[in-house]
């Protein structure tokens, strides 16, 4: 039985820092199956305190009952947007306190008093905090049953979901061969013509560069900053990469970590297409891609993600390539695995924060009949924190 209170440390104190803490850390995150357990990874830690600008990071840290350190890595987000939008405008906004479970379930064991005493840890240690969230949280996960089934949850927490979706991934077969196998013998074709009909308008100069090390991050920055802002997901989304973050720095941080894998297509001295990647272990995660929508005709989206998974193949090869989020058709297309998740908000229990909760569902329920029932209204949208469907009741 796990009867232990978590201390919770600020990142940049000596205390986050002691070896037993990051042994107990790094073992948790080694023996998790999580495919997004890179970014509850000491190593990602680390490189948020680096390149990031006052991150409010923490650990929470305990010992269970056989001695051993166990730790998870937590943030505070002072203002963390509830939000519903329509037409690209805001039309609801509640800012509410959180404390974010790191990247998903927390790194624990699976007990449920370990889990009850993190989150009264938390709420001890931050007691103005409005609530504690976890994103892409899976549904066949210890922690998503445990927030449905916990009695000290539902004493303490309103359980609210915000946003529901689909992580898609490819666990890579045994060969390159193998993986080609998954299409029909037309699909296969179709593929390797694309690849063809490229290269023959590039006049055989089609190439596909990896990057990794932190003297290539410069040459990769300077060439998929410009590139990006000529991608659809720029017309559609306003931006791939973020405003406000020194691009350059970063990658070339993850870089000096091992753990930034990027690519260009080339044709010739001309990018058409780019990913931006990171590798750590046997996750291969496919973070920000775009290709320029003047070449949008010659598929360079797909010729670059058909090359990149045949050089996943060659060098350093991971087990799993994780999509992320999203039922895109090249997901579905070149994936073959699909999981259901969930981002998690437990909201604590207070007249306010109900109402903020009562609004926001009824506000995304109106949205989502609107664009069941109103074709011109199609593209509303509204969310939590980065897009959804309709809110689950709070519970």
């Amino acid at each position: 039985m796990f009867e232990n209170r978590f201390e919770i440390y600020s990142a940049r104190s000596q205390a986050a820092a002691q070896a037993e803490l990051r042994a107990g850390w790094e073992a948790a995150f080694q023996a998790s199956t999580s495919l997004l357990k890179l970014f509850q990874s000491p190593s990602w830690f680390d490189h948020l305190l680096v390149t990031e600008k006052d991150p409010d990071l923490y650990v929470a840290s305990a010992r269970d009952d056989s001695g051993e350190t166990v730790a998870t890595p937590i943030r505070r987000q002072p203002e963390y947007p509830l939000e519903v939008k329509a037409l690209h405008r805001t039309v609801f906004r509640a800012n509410l306190k959180l404390v974010e479970l790191l990247a998903t379930s927390p790194l624990l064991p699976p007990d449920e008093p370990a889990h009850d005493w993190l989150l009264r840890s938390i709420v001890e240690r931050f007691p103005d905090c409005d609530c504690i969230g976890a994103n892409f949280v899976p549904t066949d996960s210890f922690f998503w049953h445990y927030v449905h089934e916990s009695r000290f949850v539902r004493e303490n927490f309103m359980l609210y979901l915000p946003e529901v979706g689909r992580l898609h991934s490819l666990a890579l077969p045994p060969t390159f061969d193998d993986y080609l196998g998954k299409f029909k013998a037309k699909t296969r074709f179709t593929l390797r013509k694309k690849v063809k009909l490229l290269d023959a308008h590039c006049q055989g100069h089609l190439a596909l560069r990896r990057y990794e090390t932190p003297e290539q991050a410069h040459e990769f920055i300077a060439t998929v900053l410009p590139l990006a802002q000529r991608s659809w997901q720029h017309q559609e989304f306003g931006g791939v990469f973020q405003d406000g973050i020194d691009w350059e720095r970063k990658v070339t941080d993850l870089a000096a970590r091992s753990m930034f894998r990027g690519y260009i297509l080339w044709a010739g001295e001309t990018p058409y297409a780019f990913v931006l990647g990171y590798q750590h272990g046997n996750v291969y995660f496919y973070a920000k891609v775009g290709f320029d929508q003047a070449f949008d005709k010659l598929s360079p989206g797909t010729v670059l993600l058909f090359l990149l998974i045949e050089d996943l193949y060659r060098y350093h090869p991971p087990t799993r390539l994780n999509f992320g989020r999203g039922d895109s058709h090249y997901k579905e297309a070149f994936g073959n695995v699909a999981a259901d998740d969930h981002d998690v908000l437990l909201v604590r229990r207070t007249l306010k924060n109900r109402a903020r909760l009562v609004a926001h569902m009824g506000m995304s329920r109106g949205i989502s009949w609107a664009k069941a029932h109103v074709p011109d209204l199609r593209t509303w949208r509204h969310h939590g924190k980065s897009g959804a469907a309709a809110a689950d009741e709070p519970s």
